[in-house]
């Protein structure tokens, strides 16, 4: 052994040659040229060049490679710039891709099934048979988009027809005008089918987009006409036709009746048997 308690200076010394280790206890200053540890590392004044593994606690500065391991977590305070994707290790076609600017997919089993673009968010751009799903607080299936059968449903798994709502609950299909809060429903409840407003505004059917038939507020019927003046039902004619309304009764030796009362304390009719009127 030599021990030296100084600095030992070596002048046009080529190479040192050590069986056993050295030791370097202020570290190991290199002014010029690299490092090289066996055949597979380079330590250069700037990079340090390894196929094989690298393995710290701490790291500063930039990665680059084809694989890296990294057992205890990767924390990057600055920017992860990845050319073409993210890739599940044990699950290759599990995949982040980023195809080209301002574009983000997300593929599973090697099929895309979400595309963020800049002016869109598309789900299975691809046409899968993959279904679209939203759940709620207390409904699984709050949204379902089947693939399979092109169906929307709310309220159910299994829509059975274009746009299926289904709730155990009066379900209702509310549409509103918020300038009046014009409130119009197609709904179900219980034992009977519901079409109208939920608001206290009159009913319009339009064919067209011209008003057929009026339902005001307080249960006049209009047809082809508004209603007003408390006619019940109020009814204009075709231009040029005689007839206004038919009433045909079926069965054999049937008339055609209608009653006339006044809440039920007495009845006046008009009754149409055999080709007479009575």
């Amino acid at each position: 052994n030599v021990n030296i308690e100084g600095v030992l200076t070596y002048e046009d010394v080529t190479n040192v040659d050590s069986v056993g280790l050295i030791t370097a206890r202020s570290g190991i200053s290199v002014s010029g040229g690299d490092i090289k540890v066996g055949s597979a590392t380079t330590l250069s004044q700037d990079n340090i060049f390894t196929t094989g593994i690298v393995t710290a606690t701490t790291f500063s500065g930039a990665v680059s490679g084809t694989t890296g391991t990294f057992s205890s977590g990767l924390d990057v305070t600055g920017n992860v710039d990845i050319t073409d994707s993210i890739r599940h290790k044990n699950d290759t076609d599990t995949v982040i891709r980023f195809p080209s600017d301002d574009n983000i997919q997300f593929d599973t089993a090697g099929v895309e099934r979400v595309e963020i673009k800049a002016a869109e968010v598309v789900f299975n751009d691809t046409g899968a048979d993959t279904d679209f799903r939203v759940e709620g607080d207390g409904n699984a299936n709050l949204f379902k988009v089947d693939a399979g059968t092109d169906r929307i449903g709310i309220g159910l798994a299994s829509p059975q027809h274009m746009v299926h709502i289904q709730h155990a609950t009066t379900p209702r299909l509310v549409v509103e005008d918020s300038t009046n809060n014009v409130q119009a429903q197609i709904g179900a409840d219980n034992t009977e089918a519901r079409i109208g407003t939920v608001s206290d505004h009159p009913i319009s059917l339009r064919v067209n987009d011209s008003e057929k038939l009026r339902i005001n507020t307080t249960g006049e019927l209009g047809i082809n006409v508004t209603p007003s003046n408390g006619e019940m039902l109020d009814i204009t004619g075709r231009s040029g036709y005689d007839d206004i309304v038919q009433i045909t009764a079926v069965g054999t030796n049937m008339g055609a009746r209608i009653n006339l009362t006044n809440t039920g304390t007495g009845v006046a009719r008009i009754n149409a048997t055999n080709n007479s009127l009575q």
